[in-house]
């Protein structure tokens, strides 16, 4: 191989590079001014939503936050001492292993019943994500 061969594919690999590495750079000052315009948006919906005087907004998420506490926390313990005999399906994942070269291991979904007060994860976590929402709608008005 020639030497102009090579410098010519040099020099094709490096306009290659600066081409790939100028587009790169295009598209994150791009995304740079999307973020701040976003960032604009939502300053702006913040100080709308802090305008807001209307008393059956704030009722309403507060009466969403209180049924939801009543019916993941109050209730079922409630309902656990009240009812003992009453059976809660609760969805548990298990791995069953496959027979090896042919079958891999695979997740199962069993419900086992539970009676007296079990509270599932599942409901914390529906719990505590409602209450983030909450408390996270209610810091907007600052």
């Amino acid at each position: 191989m020639t030497m102009s061969l090579i410098m010519t594919l040099v020099g094709l690999l490096a306009g290659i590079i600066k081409d790939l590495w100028m587009t790169k750079i295009e598209s994150n000052q791009r995304r740079e001014e999307m973020l701040l315009k976003r960032a604009g948006l939502l300053i702006k919906d913040r100080e709308r939503a802090g305008r807001i005087k209307d008393k059956g907004v704030h009722f309403t998420r507060r009466l969403i936050a209180i049924s939801f506490v009543f019916s993941i926390v109050i209730a079922p313990v409630v309902f656990g001492f009240v009812y003992p005999h009453l059976a809660i399906n609760v969805p548990i994942e298990s791995t069953v292993n496959g027979f090896w070269p042919f079958f891999d291991s695979t997740k199962v979904i069993k419900y086992v019943a539970l009676t007296g007060v079990s509270i599932p994860l599942q409901l914390i976590d529906a719990f505590l994500l409602i209450i983030g929402f909450y408390f996270g709608s209610a810091g907007s008005k600052k």
